[in-house]
């Protein structure tokens, strides 16, 4: 078995399929900036895993189809759900930012606290299919 950090790169998945790993910035402040990253390597579907769901200008420039964020546990504690969701963040589920679709998991553990009073922790299933192959 190979494993492969991917950490501010691209890697092509196949001929339809590009993933693009990017470090978390909030653990690492060597983050590349966007403009800074490798080309991207060709055209196809492009998944970006983003810990953090909240670079919006990334998101939008970078044109991904989908892009796999956690980061806010849906809250975890209460009220922390509602005040994300008043603020306007993205705290759980499916948003649309730019021409992107960006999926909030709400994660399988907690953070700092060992509970939670808000969601439950899940385990996500992500099915990705081309359109031309149905």
């Amino acid at each position: 078995m190979l494993i492969t950090i991917v950490k501010d790169t691209y890697i092509r998945i196949d001929d339809d399929l590009i993933l693009l790993g990017r470090e978390d910035p909030s653990r690492n402040e060597e983050r590349l900036a966007f403009e800074k990253l490798p080309p991207r390597p060709g055209d196809g579907y492009l998944l970006c895993v983003e810990h953090t769901p909240y670079q919006n200008d990334d998101i939008i420039s970078q044109k991904a189809d989908l892009q796999l964020s956690g980061h806010t546990h849906d809250g975890q504690l209460f009220p922390l759900h509602w005040a994300y969701t008043i603020l306007g963040l993205n705290v759980h589920g499916l948003y649309h930012i730019g021409e992107t679709d960006v999926y909030v998991s709400s994660g399988i553990a907690g953070w700092a606290a060992p509970l939670r009073s808000e969601s439950h922790c899940v385990y996500e299933v992500v099915t990705i299919s081309c359109k031309s192959c149905q």
